[in-house]
């Protein structure tokens, strides 16, 4: 709450001739640190608006390639028998709105700036038919619904006067890292009014981060060190049992 109020005093005390910005927003923390005890967080974005018309929040997080494939049932076995691989999917998405996002703007307005899970622009990587294609992006947001990474509700939004907002953004335990941005645009007659980006970013931290870093950017060393902790498992088994 107090957030907010500074907020509103700064619109108000910035304004110059020309007004103030239509929106501003923020916040509570720009950074997430994930350790082995992370189970997940809340970040409080919060705001104020100088003009009339409806609020949408947008939070995204790193693009990435991303493979749905199909299974069907043959001879008994569950095998796979067709894959889509879209590029540049996000990772995360959340969508906040102050009224149905069908009410605020029309379907292509919505496509262009990627505002709702079904206008998001997921893209497979090699030409397929649409008709082919949509099961498998269907699929890929219903998975993504289904681990807490993709979501949109209205209900989300959460007003103290005409002109203070606040909604708050839910990060799973499983949320990748990398740099994600939030985006607060104030739309009226099916155009932008005023739109701000503020970034924010998930860092993995301790030993969590120091495997995924040497997994990543050691790879050979990574493997030896994986293969030796193997060997020496395997080697303590054998002694525990060779006693029992």
């Amino acid at each position: 709450m107090f957030r907010l109020i500074l907020v509103a005093l700064s619109l108000t005390l910035f304004s110059g001739p020309s007004g103030a910005a239509p929106v501003v927003a923020d916040l509570s923390k720009y950074v997430i640190s994930i350790d082995s005890g992370f189970t997940g967080t809340d970040v409080l974005l919060y705001g104020a608006v100088e003009e009339e018309g409806d609020l949408v929040v947008v939070v995204r997080g790193p693009l990435e390639r991303v493979t749905v494939r199909r299974k069907d049932r043959i001879a008994g076995i569950w095998i796979n028998q067709d894959e889509v691989e879209f590029q540049d999917a996000p990772s995360y998405y959340m969508v906040a709105s102050s009224r149905p996002l069908d009410e605020i703007a029309p379907r292509n307005f919505r496509e262009l700036h990627q505002i709702g899970l079904d206008a998001l622009r997921l893209t497979p990587s090699t030409a397929r038919p649409e008709e082919e294609v949509q099961p498998f992006r269907e699929a890929l947001v219903r998975n993504r619904r289904r681990d807490g990474l993709y979501s949109d509700s209205i209900s989300a939004m959460k007003f103290l006067s005409n002109r203070l907002f606040s909604t708050s953004v839910q990060f799973p335990a499983n949320v990748p890292e990398g740099a994600y941005s939030a985006e607060v645009f104030l739309i009226r007659d099916g155009k932008v009014i005023s739109a701000e980006t503020t970034p924010l970013f998930i860092n993995k931290t301790g030993f969590l981060w120091q495997i995924n870093y040497y997994a990543h950017n050691k790879p050979e060393l990574y493997g030896i060190v994986a293969i030796l902790v193997a060997l020496f498992a395997g080697w303590i088994a054998a002694v525990a049992f060779r006693k029992a």
